[in-house]
């Protein structure tokens, strides 16, 4: 029952270029968080850190205490958009982070259009 669209999601969306901009000049303020599966093994972006969604609740408690303390913008994507895996995912860890580091500065947000945004901007570049 219920379950409307993702407008009460409150997630945060990057775009793909906003992406791109920040790990060019501020690389250090941001983490990509890959949540696909094997697909991260055939290519990535640079820099991210591989937490599959399936197992994301397991790796969730070490991933929320190391970025508590750090001033990042953690931006989570999967394969396409819009995912279920990557929204579900960031709102666990909003809702952890919440829970458990109030005074966190560290902010998550959703790489929109996912992995297949990234590589189509990385075509337009060739």
């Amino acid at each position: 029952g219920g379950g409307g669209g993702p407008s009460a999601d409150h997630l945060r969306w990057m775009g793909a270029e906003q992406l791109r901009e920040r790990l060019r000049h501020d690389a250090s303020g941001v983490q990509v968080v890959d949540v696909r599966d094997y697909d991260f093994f055939y290519s990535h972006i640079p820099g991210a850190r591989h937490v599959p969604a399936q197992f994301f609740d397991v790796q969730l408690p070490a991933l929320a205490r190391e970025f508590s303390e750090a001033d990042k913008t953690l931006v989570l994507h999967c394969g396409q958009a819009p995912s279920q895996r990557s929204c579900a995912c960031s709102r666990q860890l909003v809702k952890y982070l919440k829970a458990f580091y109030p005074t966190s500065s560290c902010k998550v947000m959703v790489l929109q259009g996912g992995y297949s945004a990234w590589e189509r901007l990385l075509q337009l570049d060739l």
